[in-house]
């Protein structure tokens, strides 16, 4: 007779082994009270890390800008090397709108990546065409960019038109003054840079920067060209409000702005009234310093409190 194997275990046994072990299994999941602890954890991570996560995405925003304006420091330098030192010439077809000529005598050098013409803060516009009544509803806001002028107007190319949020110091530029004799827009020849090589300290003399409009060209010699944007940040005070142009505020707390010598740098709304724009800013600067220095009596006023609030 055969011995019986000590560890034969009959199918019996095993079956009735299993239905009690499977009885006994502690129920699996999670109960109401774990879910809820779960469900707290995370939303308490999320509330820590969304700010971080919104800063970090302005801040490489930020950087993308300050590359792109890099491009147009480089972009100048070569122009001007190329163009007996001097800078685009504003009126060299008469256009109606002089403040955006610089864009079609730079037209090669972006025409290829339109990108080079907004900061990616501002990378569309406030209206498209067919929701604007006229060309004065072509400026920018904040996170908004503007339409160049309709430069076919006067049968002059068949470019489209196009939008940005950066534009030119225009005294910078070079101009004959045909049309005005001494003085363009309001903004005066002999304050005007014209060449490179007649710019002093160039390290403080902006050559492009964020913007709502299509070139500005600050100055004192009247009250409205020296405001900055009044009641919010980024609004448009109108095409001859020059400063206002580029007191827009796209970066944690600051606007980015390529000088002429190519260097890119941050500065904040009060620091855009210390640098060098034309010829002759300093002497602008002492007429308007008690108002708009960096503690002028100006930034008390209600419609300029969003500057201190940044």
């Amino acid at each position: 007779m055969a011995r019986k194997n000590k560890n034969f275990i009959s199918k019996g046994t095993l079956k009735m082994s299993f239905t009690k072990a499977k009885r006994t299994r502690p129920a699996s999941g999670f109960t109401l009270i774990e879910l809820l602890v779960v469900i707290s954890i995370i939303a308490m991570l999320m509330a820590i890390l969304m700010p971080a996560l919104g800063k970090a995405r302005k801040q490489a925003k930020s950087t993308v800008c300050q590359t792109r304006l890099k491009q147009w420091g480089v972009i100048m330098q070569i122009y001007t090397q190329q163009n007996n030192d001097s800078y685009p010439n504003l009126d060299e077809f008469h256009p109606d709108w002089y403040r955006g000529y610089w864009i079609l005598r730079l037209r090669d050098e972006w025409e290829t990546n339109t990108d080079l013409l907004r900061c990616p803060e501002a990378d569309k516009p406030r209206l498209w065409p067919d929701q604007m009544n006229s060309d004065s509803d072509s400026y920018g806001s904040l996170n908004k960019a503007y339409w160049m002028g309709d430069w076919n107007q006067n049968n002059q190319g068949d470019e489209e038109t196009e939008y940005a949020s950066y534009s030119m110091n225009l005294w910078l530029c070079h101009n004959t003054f045909k049309d005005n004799g001494n003085a363009i827009q309001g903004r005066r020849k002999e304050k005007h840079w014209l060449k490179r090589t007649n710019v002093r300290g160039a390290n403080n003399v902006p050559l492009m920067a964020d913007s709502i409009w299509r070139g500005g060209g600050p100055h004192a010699d009247n009250s409205t060209a020296i405001i900055p944007s009044a009641g919010k940040n980024g609004s448009f005070e109108g095409a001859r409000a020059e400063t206002s142009h580029f007191t827009v505020a796209r970066h944690p707390q600051q606007t980015n702005l390529v000088m002429v010598d190519g260097s890119v740098i941050t500065s904040t709304i009060k620091g855009l009234y210390q640098k060098d724009w034309h010829k002759k800013w300093r002497q602008d600067y002492e007429k308007v310093k008690d108002r708009f220095g960096s503690e002028g009596s100006a930034w008390e006023k209600e419609e300029y409190q969003w500057i201190d609030n940044l």
